[in-house]
């Protein structure tokens, strides 16, 4: 019984570091990708409401080249915590890559997903980050993206898509706002399904092209 104990112990632990991202102790890509698919197929069944809310933290490369990547790392974590002290127990939190950051809301329509992104701009820009005994005010974009209130959406990754070129709009915005997939215009709607279409067959676009994004964050 206790080598088999053992063996569950291992297991998990295994599946832990598969699934986590290390740093900041979230969910990592590959979770959310597999936890977003499980629940769109169960949004699709059972005729339910899914969001994705997509995170960027305004000019984190400054934070990094200012201070240190040590610095960068501190405020990832944080800004972690907060995520997850304003999320439910039903919502998956994810890192998907540097300063990027992820929510599936199960049976969340759009106007709740929008209340829970509002509410986490503000937990982020109220919060003093200490820094070498300065005080570093943070700010994060945000881009959501609605199923089947977003009516062009008619796969999963589709969501995380749009909530991504919802989340560049908002940093050529002026950043430190929410963005919604249904803002853009229909001609841009239609255009980036049209974008999304074309991928080779097995590719899902999942991010915007990293060099835009550059340039929206000078």
């Amino acid at each position: 019984r206790s080598l088999l104990t053992q063996l569950r112990r291992d297991n998990a632990h295994l599946l832990s570091l598969a699934t986590t991202d290390p740093l900041t102790r979230l969910q990592n890509t590959r979770h959310f990708d597999s936890f977003l698919e499980s629940q769109f197929k169960i949004g699709r069944r059972y005729d339910r409401k899914l969001s994705v809310l997509a995170f960027d933290l305004d000019h984190f490369k400054l934070i990094n080249d200012s201070y240190g990547h040590p610095t960068g790392d501190y405020v990832l974590k944080e800004f972690a915590v907060i995520l997850k002290q304003c999320v439910r127990e039903s919502d998956l939190v994810a890192r998907t890559g540097g300063e990027e950051f992820s929510i599936v809301l199960p049976n969340a329509k759009r106007s709740e997903a929008g209340r829970l992104a509002e509410r986490i701009r503000r937990a982020v820009s109220e919060r003093e980050f200490v820094v070498f005994g300065k005080t570093v005010h943070i700010t994060t974009s945000i881009g959501s993206a609605s199923y089947p209130e977003d009516a062009e959406i008619t796969e999963p990754h589709m969501l995380t898509y749009f909530a991504d070129q919802a989340l560049l709009r908002a940093k050529q915005s002026g950043r430190d706002c929410l963005v919604r997939f249904d803002q853009l215009s229909r001609s841009e709607r239609r255009a980036l399904r049209r974008q999304f279409r074309c991928a080779s067959p097995g590719q899902h676009v999942a991010r915007p092209d990293p060099t835009v994004i550059a340039d929206a964050r000078r």
